[in-house]
């Protein structure tokens, strides 16, 4: 049996079905969740020990930006359509390390090409250092 788009979109309707987006999860293997919990109380007693020490507590994190990261949806009035311009969004991957901390918010941050690699994430260090030259820190990375 044939049914048309037009009438399966009413029986969809009446049946409360709509089309949703799908939400994208990685799912966690159970048998990797008590190794998970266990680094978990290990890294916030390491964070806590470094306060405790006087340390500030960094946080650094990577990310990239590339063409996929432009939004694809937006909330707006009826009648009214988003849009964006394409040109603000590079052709290129830009690679973004970030470091935050509790006391100053954003420390620092530093944009390079393609990804980072060993030497960028060296300079990153250095640049860091320089903006806290006499604190103890304590860093922690994903």
């Amino acid at each position: 049996m044939k049914i048309s788009l037009y009438h399966l979109r009413l029986v969809y309707r009446e049946a409360g079905i709509k089309k949703k987006q799908i939400n994208i999860r990685k799912r966690i293997n159970p048998n990797h969740k008590q190794k998970i919990r266990e680094e978990a109380r290990e890294a916030l007693a390491q964070v806590t020990a470094a306060e405790e020490a006087g340390h500030r507590i960094i946080y650094i994190d990577e990310f990239c930006t590339t063409k996929s990261t432009i939004p694809r949806s937006d909330w707006s009035v009826r009648a009214n359509y988003p849009s964006t311009d394409i040109k603000k969004y590079h052709r290129k991957t830009i690679a973004s390390i970030a470091a935050i901390s509790h006391e100053r918010g954003l420390e620092l941050i530093m944009n390079f090409e393609k990804s980072v690699d060993q030497d960028k994430f060296k300079a990153f260090m250095k640049r860091l250092r320089q903006v806290n030259p006499f604190r103890k820190i304590a860093m922690f990375c994903d």
